[in-house]
């Protein structure tokens, strides 16, 4: 313990390439024992600058997650509460009743409480706004002699906030992969068959940001179609890297790429495990990053596996696979739709590009990356626009987006 606080999260600041440190063992305002006895998960933090912006983001679970941000290199400081976490300081096996737990209509049990799972990033963008990622998880507290906190291994879904949404307040950016479209997740959350590691079903969000203010995330998420049969313990899934990017500030996001499908021999594809992606902050006209790839899903710690070699993998994605185009591409009417009307109201129209195979895929995506129309190209007519099917589609902004095997073409759609 530190002052009262076990895992204390202290400040420091070198001005000259840590040659000196001019601030040290600094306690901010508002993470001190007047709030926290413990951090729990003492890494569970980011911490992100630009210029004499710092912003640092605590996301543990059974807390709050807090930003807190410093305009002038750390000297003030002023907190931001992203999600109040219902029960201060719980102590456990001290107990709660449900008048203590938030109406919640997707929680799995009446004691479950939402929280966030102890990952989590951070980033300033070039007009100095902050930008918080964290993965959802649902705890609870039901055995009250073990001193153990217990959480529900389907959690699923990574969260977004951003300054101008206010505190208290974010949204889901990110979830996993239906794969074969039967309208729920095929994973044993009784007794997991996967590797979750004190987390949910999406975890390790990551991000990084291009000269245009574009945003890139990536995260690590359990596959439903690839799994392990002889696994221990059996039939566990593996995990893939996913990324998304949002040409808006945050408001919207496109549709998920599994990067490990887009970048692994086909041979193996079957049998790679993929975790802990790291996006260089600086996104150029790619965006860079490592992964820890092995051949088995799970850990030699939580699964008692056979001790293997695991590799770091980089991957260098091109932006246009997200229907971004770099400052260096001079193309740039050819990676983007045109919808029109758009606004729309009762109807909206796709103008075909000629150059579009004729295997070119349309998908339509709300706000939270989940698919809500596909269809192939050979539905559509010869002439030179197509009608988009938005007649049942809420008021709402969606991504329209159409593949083929020249690339991805991305455009905002706006229902009034």
């Amino acid at each position: 313990s530190y002052e009262g606080v076990e895992g204390h999260l202290l400040y420091y600041r070198s001005s000259d390439a840590g040659l000196t440190w001019e601030v040290q063992d600094f306690i901010i305002p508002g993470l001190d024992s007047t709030n926290y006895r413990s951090y729990r998960q003492t890494d569970s933090y980011k911490i992100a600058a630009n210029g004499n912006t710092v912003a640092i983001a605590r996301f543990t679970f059974w807390e709050d997650v807090l930003v807190f941000r410093s305009d002038d290199n750390g000297d003030s400081w002023d907190k931001s509460v992203i999600y109040d976490f219902p029960i201060d300081n719980y102590v456990p096996d001290s107990g709660y009743d449900e008048s203590q737990v938030p109406p919640d209509d997707f929680a799995p049990s009446n004691l479950a409480i939402y929280s966030a799972g102890n990952n989590g990033n951070l980033i300033i963008d070039h007009n100095d706004n902050l930008h918080l990622f964290f993965n959802s998880l649902y705890v609870t507290d039901v055995n009250l002699t073990n001193q153990v906190l217990e959480y529900f291994p389907c959690s699923n879904g990574i969260v977004y906030w951003n300054e101008s949404m206010g505190e208290n307040s974010f949204r889901l950016v990110a979830s996993v992969i239906d794969a074969n479209n039967s309208g729920f997740l095929e994973f044993d959350c009784v007794t997991p068959n996967f590797s979750h590691r004190n987390a949910g079903l999406v975890t390790a969000p990551n991000a990084g940001i291009d000269a245009n203010n574009n945003i890139y995330l990536t995260y690590s998420a359990m596959t439903e179609n690839y799994y392990s049969a002889g696994a221990n313990p059996s039939f566990q899934h593996y995990q893939h890297i996913y990324a998304i990017a949002s040409q808006d500030g945050g408001d919207t996001w496109t549709a998920p790429i599994d990067l490990i499908e887009e970048t692994v021999d086909p041979s193996i594809l079957d049998m790679v495990n993929a975790d802990f992606p790291t996006v260089a902050l600086k996104v150029d006209d790619q965006m860079h990053l490592f992964y820890q790839q092995d051949f088995e899903p799970g850990t030699n710690f939580v699964d008692s596996d056979p001790i293997t070699e695991n590799r770091m993998v980089y991957i260098g994605m091109d932006i246009s696979t997200f229907g971004i185009v770099s400052d260096h591409d001079l193309v740039e009417t050819e990676k983007r739709l045109i919808l029109s009307p758009n606004p729309a109201h009762n109807q909206c129209y796709l103008q075909i590009n000629p150059d579009w195979d004729s295997g070119a895929r349309l998908t339509i995506y709300d706000t939270q990356g989940r698919q809500i129309y596909k269809e192939g190209s050979s539905n559509w007519t010869k002439e030179a626009r197509y009608q988009l099917p938005i007649a049942d589609l809420p008021k709402g902004i969606f991504s329209v987006q159409v593949q083929d095997k020249k690339g991805t073409y991305l455009g905002k759609l706006v229902i009034e």
